[in-house]
């Protein structure tokens, strides 16, 4: 893969740039690939320059397309993407394993009468407390 003295690219530096760019900035910086590279090469330079093919090049430069593919993504300096699922609850995207917003119940089997609960725990029933607490003021 043949490099330019401006935009070096290898095999073995292209994964590991750390520097990570604006999608206007690679746009401006294969613009300008282009016009230096006018007459010798076009858009097949800039490619090999920037380890992308030649359309992929033009796309970016001048119809505003951006790329999906994270290798490409990060060959050009930007952030790769990945695809995340949402949350059911609330619909966000979490770092954390659980939703902050789940709002948990817990049964105030305090304020529920003994003689039920002692009888439910003899028996070995499920045992459905009567009310449940509002669940703005939720025990938890």
């Amino acid at each position: 893969m043949e490099g330019h003295e401006k935009y070096p690219v290898t095999s073995s530096n292209r994964l590991e740039r750390c520097l990570v760019v604006s999608l206007s900035s690679v746009r401006r910086t294969l613009k300008k690939a282009y016009q230096e590279a006018a007459g010798r090469g076009g858009w097949r330079k800039v490619g090999a320059q920037f380890g992308i093919s030649p359309a992929m090049a033009l796309r970016i430069a001048n119809q505003k397309y951006e790329p999906k593919d994270p290798k490409i993504r990060v060959r050009l300096g930007l952030p790769a993407r990945v695809e995340v699922s949402a949350c059911p609850v609330c619909g966000e995207v979490h770092v954390k394993k659980n939703c902050p917003k789940r709002v948990i119940r817990h049964r105030d089997l305090f304020a529920e009468d003994p003689e039920e609960l002692r009888r439910a725990l003899e028996e070995r029933k499920e045992f459905t407390p009567s009310r449940l607490p509002h669940p703005a003021k939720g025990a938890g």
